[in-house]
C-alpha cells in the first residue's frame, strides 16, 4: 500500500527527533591547532540564540537529525581562549560571542541515467555487458541483478550538503580599541554517484563540525590580530 508523501515526511521528523542529539567530535576528539599567546588575560561571554539542540530539516527525511550545536562551539572556543590567554598578565580583555544563526542546505542533482540502448529495452540497465547477464542468467539471479540495477539508477548524481553560521564578535580590554565584526563562517560538502553512501550521505555531522571549526579559526584570529 502507498503512502502519502507528507506521512512518510511525518515519519522521518518524528524519528530524527526521538533520537539523542548528536554530539560532534570536541576539540578533545579532533585537536584543534593551538594559536600563539596574546600578552592578555581573556574571559569569554558565550551566548547562543540557537535553540538547544540544533534541529536540522534540510534535505530528505533521512537527513533529519538533532545536533548539540550551542555547546560544541563553546567547547571549541573556549579550548582555543585557554591557549590565546595567558593568565598571569596584568592586562585583561573580554571576548563576547554570540552565535545568532545557522542554516542548513541540501541539493540534490537529479539521477545518473543509464545508458539508452538502441532497442530500448532494459537491457541497457544492465550496463551494456553481456557477461554479467548470461552470469546472471545462469545463476538463476536475473531478477536481483535487474534490482540492484533499479537501485543504482536511484543513485543521485551528486549531493550538495552545506551550512553558514553567523556570529557576532566583540573584543574589549586594558588598552585596546573597541571591536565589534560579524563572523560569516561556511562549508560544503559534495558527494558524488560514485562515493554515495547512505551512511552518510544524509548526515550533517561531518558538515556541522567543519563550519563550528572554520568559525573557530576566524574568531581565532581576529582576537590574535586585535591583541597583539
Amino acid at each position: 500500500m502507498l503512502r502519502h508523501p507528507w506521512t512518510l515526511l511525518a515519519g522521518g521528523f518524528l524519528l530524527g527527533c526521538s533520537l539523542a542529539p548528536t554530539r560532534l567530535a570536541g576539540p578533545e576528539v579532533q585537536p584543534l591547532p593551538p594559536p600563539p599567546r596574546t600578552p592578555y588575560a581573556i574571559d569569554l561571554v558565550y551566548t547562543s540564540a540557537l535553540a538547544d539542540p540544533y534541529y536540522v530539516m534540510a534535505g530528505p527525511a533521512e537527513s533529519y537529525a538533532r545536533y548539540s550545536i550551542t555547546a560544541q562551539f563553546a567547547a571549541l572556543l573556549q579550548h582555543q581562549l585557554v591557549q590565546l590567554s595567558d593568565p598571569g598578565s596584568a592586562r585583561a580583555a573580554t571576548l563576547t560571542v554570540h552565535l545568532s544563526a545557522l542554516t542548513t542546505r541540501y541539493r540534490r542533482l537529479g539521477s545518473s541515467p543509464p545508458p539508452a540502448a538502441p532497442q530500448g529495452t532494459r537491457y541497457a540497465m544492465l550496463g551494456s555487458d553481456p557477461p554479467a547477464i548470461l552470469a546472471a542468467w545462469q545463476t538463476g539471479r536475473f531478477g536481483d541483478l535487474m534490482d540492484r540495477e533499479d537501485q543504482d539508477a536511484d543513485i543521485p548524481a551528486e549531493i550538495r550538503k552545506g551550512a553558514t553560521l553567523i556570529a557576532t564578535v566583540e573584543i574589549s580590554g586594558d588598552g585596546v580599541a573597541p571591536l565589534r565584526q560579524t563572523v560569516t563562517a561556511e562549508y560544503d560538502d559534495l558527494i558524488t554517484r560514485w562515493e554515495f553512501d547512505p551512511r552518510d550521505a544524509y548526515s550533517y555531522t561531518d558538515v556541522l563540525d567543519q563550519t563550528l571549526r572554520v568559525a573557530t579559526a576566524e574568531i581565532t584570529a581576529i582576537v590574535q590580530t586585535t591583541l597583539q
